[in-house]
Parts: structure tokens; C-alpha cells; sequence
């Protein structure tokens, strides 16, 4: 069994600082310009984007080889 406190492993004060925040982001977010800015980006701009590239090759794909008439 090991002693308590002596693992071996050396801490960085940074990495652990990164870490207790990280955990514990809960408690400290909150809603600014910045982080509204950046969820309109991830939540429309980019789906939206997709959409409209997907609708892009989709029209290239029917004039390249138009479906058959049944």
C-alpha cells in the first residue's frame, strides 16, 4: 500500500488549476457576448452551412445525371 500524498507523479500548478476549473465550470459560467457569439456559430452558422453545401452537391449530382422519368 502506498503512502498517502507520495505517488510519484509530479504536479503541474497549471494543469491542476486548469483541471479544478474545468470541474467545477458550473459554478463560474455565465452568459456574456463572447460565449453567445460563439454558440449562435456552433448552434446555426455551421448546420446552416452544412445544409447549404449538401443542397450545393445535390444539384451538381441531378444536372450531371438527371433522374429517370418513370
Amino acid at each position: 500500500m502506498a503512502a498517502k500524498g507520495r505517488t510519484g507523479v509530479l504536479t503541474d500548478n497549471s494543469v491542476e488549476a486548469w483541471n479544478l476549473m474545468r470541474e467545477n465550470t458550473h459554478q463560474y459560467w455565465k452568459f456574456t457576448g463572447r460565449t453567445l457569439r460563439i454558440g449562435a456559430v456552433l448552434l446555426v452558422a455551421v448546420p446552416y452551412t452544412l445544409y447549404q453545401a449538401a443542397c450545393y452537391g445535390q444539384k451538381r449530382w441531378d444536372q450531371r445525371y438527371p433522374p429517370k422519368a418513370e
